[in-house]
């Protein structure tokens, strides 16, 4: 009779444990997946910075190397290559809220 007992408290103290043991990896594990999301967002973010600033960089360069020698924008002033450049900086400073 006492030997059951034991056997008993035994079984509900493994079963209590077990449980408390998949209830912390159950909360462990939803809050990993809701820290990786969010690190998502910021990764999404971060490779749409890179995109637009190498993009600006290609249209420097552009301008550097072709409108020196351009005739139309030393009498104009107007540049398509300044105008892209304008145009990507306004849409970081809109997407990062600058």
């Amino acid at each position: 009779m006492k030997n059951t007992k034991i056997k008993n408290i035994i079984a509900v103290g493994m079963f209590l444990l077990i449980a408390l043991i998949l209830g912390q990896s159950f909360y462990a594990y939803n809050r990993i997946n809701l820290l990786a999301e969010e690190k998502m967002v910021h990764v999404q973010k971060s490779e749409e910075l890179n995109k637009t600033m190498l993009s600006i960089r290609k249209d420097e360069k552009d301008f550097l190397l072709r409108e020196r020698t351009n005739p139309d924008y030393f009498e104009t002033g107007e540049s398509k290559y300044l105008k892209s450049i304008m145009k990507k900086m306004l849409k970081l400073m809109t997407y990062w809220s600058i």
